[in-house]
């Protein structure tokens, strides 16, 4: 199955060599060992540290989540295994929840999904301290 284990993070662009607005063929250019599911709207190409959404309609690529042993960053610094406290005190700005991903008012395209913690938590702020990012999504603004 397809890795894609490093490249930069660049919100509302792309992952590495995986480029937001580009066509399905460019997924098939690179690898061709992904899993692919078919979804009511989009056709979604799993890769072991990858997950890549293609509108049907459009073809071409809306969306690219990394996750696991992909060490590729955001800011050059921040990746899986970060806190999302840190990000914010980076830029200066607060995540806030959508759905169960983070997103920064200040950053389009870009969101982080953080680890369920088995501990019992009442403050978000705890949480984003404490919880690491496991996955990092960009998507098209």
């Amino acid at each position: 199955m397809f890795s894609l284990h490093v490249g930069d993070i660049v919100p509302g662009i792309g992952i590495g060599t995986i480029k937001l607005g580009c066509a399905k063929d460019t997924i098939q250019d690179i690898s061709s060992n992904f899993v692919v599911q078919e979804l009511p709207t989009s056709w979604l190409y799993v890769g072991s540290d990858i997950k890549i959404w293609v509108d049907k309609k459009e073809n071409v690529i809306t969306q690219v989540l990394v996750f696991g042993g992909f060490c590729g960053k955001f800011m050059s610094k921040y990746g899986i295994g970060a806190c999302l406290s840190e990000i914010e005190r980076e830029i200066n700005d607060f995540a806030y929840n959508e759905l169960d991903v983070y997103k920064f008012k200040s950053i389009n395209g870009i969101c982080f999904e953080l680890e369920d913690l088995d501990r019992d938590w009442d403050s978000e702020t705890w949480f984003k301290a404490h919880s690491p990012i496991n996955a990092i999504s960009v998507f098209t603004i």
